[in-house]
């Protein structure tokens, strides 16, 4: 949990921790690379989602792209289809599912990227953070 360091009355400091939620929407690329590794920092992702350090933005359109991202036959021979399942579910169940606009500005080269901006915007995140490839 974050700390911070405050100032009392009399002028001495304490160390004080804080509950910040970060507020995050993470591409399928990403997602995907927990399922496929388990292991830092994508597991540091999802155990800090899971205990409530940060809550992940997501919408129905971005799951539907994960859920065909998981089925993509060169992935599925690294999980089996019980794990494929339970893990969107993971996903669904952690993460805070928002509406997008029914029209959505061509913004990327990629025009799924649109939808993760759009989902960002819905969110009213402040920032925006890029992969890098």
């Amino acid at each position: 949990m974050p700390r911070i360091i405050t100032q009392t009355r009399a002028g001495q400091h304490s160390l004080d921790y804080i509950n910040i939620v970060i507020r995050a929407v993470l591409d399928t690329n990403l997602l995907v690379s927990y399922l496929l590794t388990h292991r830092p920092p994508f597991a540091a992702l999802i155990d800090y989602l899971a205990r409530d350090h940060f809550s992940l933005l997501t919408s129905p359109e971005l799951l539907t792209e994960l859920d065909r991202v998981v089925r993509y036959e060169k992935l599925q021979r690294s999980y089996t289809d019980e794990e494929r399942t339970r893990f969107v579910a993971l996903v669904v169940a952690l993460g805070e599912v928002g509406d997008l606009p029914v029209t959505i500005p061509r913004m990327c080269r990629d025009s799924d990227d649109d939808r993760l901006i759009a989902c960002a915007v819905v969110g009213s995140l402040s920032r925006l953070l890029p992969t890098v490839a």
